[in-house]
This record gives C-alpha cells, sequence and structure tokens, in this order.
C-alpha cells in the first residue's frame, strides 16, 4: 500500500544520486564537485515522481557536500507535493563518496589496461594517496575550510569510508527517525550508501561490495522490522531479487 493511506513504520529513504558527468565518462570521481549529466537530471527527477506516486513527503533530507546530491535533492523534492525546501536540506561531507587518491581524475579503463586488472582492483580497494599539494585535495577546497586537517581524507578504503559515514548515522539521523519520528531521506553516492548499509543491516561485506546501488533507484529501510526494499516490495526484497542483485563488471566505482 503506497504511503499515506496508513501510518507507516520509521523508515528512512536511501537514494544514490543522478548519474554525474564523470560517471558517464568513467572517471574515478570521489570528492571531485562534478554536476549531474543530462539523463542523471532525469534519473533525479523520475526519482522524485516516483516516491510521489507512493505519497512520500520528508521532514528532513540530508546529502553530502557535493553538487551531485545536492541537485538530486532539488529536483526529487520539486516532484513531490510538498516542493523544494533548502531549510529541510542539511549537507554533510560526511556523506561524501569515497575519496579515491592519487585515482581521482583518472579514466577507470585506461587505468585498468595500462596497469592490469589486479593492480586496479588492488588500488580500487585501497587506493594511492594524493599529494597535499594536489588540486584534488579537499584540504585546498574552501569548501572544507572548517574542517581540522586530520579528517580531510588523502585517500579512503572502503573501511575507512564507513568509520567517516557511520557517526552521522547514529548522532544524527537515527535518533531523528526513532526518537523524533521524522520522515528522512538520504542522499549520497554508491559506496557511502553502502557504508551505511553495512552498519545498519545484515549483509557482509563481501556481499555488500558485490551489490549495485543504481543511480535514482530509492531504497526504503523500515528500521523497526530491519527490512530493506524497494518501494513497491512487502517483503525485505534488497540482495534478494530486483535489478541491483549484483553488480555488472565495471571498471571501478564512483
Amino acid at each position: 500500500m503506497p504511503f499515506g493511506c496508513e501510518e507507516p513504520p520509521p523508515s528512512v529513504v536511501f537514494l544514490r544520486h543522478g548519474e554525474s558527468v564523470w560517471n558517464k565518462a568513467g572517471i574515478f570521481t570521489g570528492w571531485v564537485d562534478v554536476p549531474l549529466s543530462e539523463e542523471g537530471e532525469e534519473q533525479a527527477q523520475m526519482a522524485g515522481s516516483y516516491l510521489a506516486t507512493w505519497g512520500f513527503e520528508f521532514d528532513h533530507v540530508y546529502t553530502s557536500c557535493l553538487q551531485r546530491t545536492t541537485r538530486t535533492a532539488e529536483l526529487v523534492l520539486n516532484e513531490l507535493e510538498q516542493g523544494w525546501d533548502p531549510s529541510i536540506v542539511t549537507r554533510s561531507w560526511r556523506l561524501n563518496e569515497r575519496m579515491y587518491g592519487a585515482l581521482t581524475g583518472l579514466n577507470k579503463r585506461d587505468v585498468a589496461n595500462e596497469y592490469g586488472s589486479d593492480q586496479f582492483q588492488q588500488w580500487v580497494t585501497d587506493p594511492p594517496p594524493l599529494q597535499r599539494t594536489s588540486r584534488f585535495y579537499p584540504g585546498n577546497d574552501p569548501m572544507y575550510a572548517h574542517l581540522p586537517q586530520d579528517v580531510l581524507p588523502l585517500k579512503e578504503s572502503f573501511e575507512d569510508c564507513m568509520k567517516r559515514v557511520v557517526p552521522l548515522w547514529e548522532e544524527e539521523i537515527k535518533p531523528l527517525v526513532l526518537l523524533d519520528m521524522k520522515r528522512v531521506l538520504v542522499i549520497s553516492s554508491r559506496n557511502s550508501i553502502r557504508a551505511l548499509l553495512m552498519h545498519i543491516s545484515d549483509i557482509s561485506t563481501q556481499e555488500l561490495l558485490t551489490i549495485d546501488i543504481p543511480n535514482g533507484v530509492p531504497l526504503v529501510y523500515e528500521i523497526e522490522m530491519d527490512c530493506l526494499k524497494t518501494i513497491e516490495s512487502d517483503t525485505c526484497n534488497f540482495g534478494v531479487d530486483g535489478p541491483f542483485v549484483r553488480s555488472k563488471p565495471r571498471y571501478g566505482a564512483d
């Protein structure tokens, strides 16, 4: 039954941003602030339309600091009856995509072809660090001037990304949902969403890293039932059925 027809259980909607221009080009993106592609804009609008069909509205929206998530939030909310309201949006660096270190800005296919699949997979799992003089180092970006240098990564493994993301869930998002009964939308990138799902659901790291998080496909997590599912499903179907069960072979992630 669509939300709005009866009082829903406490839940959070997770949404990966629409495709970015570097997603489309196959470039390691990480913390680089690139815009949505034309297809990404359409994906975000479709996600909003889909949420509207099922009666969703939100009291609070969390995004990363990156425009690909904030633009997705704007497009999604514009499709809902409540409309775009920047006052309910919190931007957090903790929801930024995993930092790909010295791989940032490189074409994935070119790296794999030059260094071979084994080295490529090693670097994707634990990338070489950026130099602090790099234009991609967050410490050189005024957007992060308010943060201490020791929290700004030169690179991140999946575990590093998880350590960064989880405090936001535990200290802000989870209490909002469980204690204040707020309806929350979290818009982030593939690996940050994976990190959150690893923390809150019974999915192993190895299993989770084989599961895709498609652009613009809302996933609902019902906290009290520990149930992760697509909107239309009556069962906890994430990782069991659906088009996102297994990642297709790809050159890294974004």
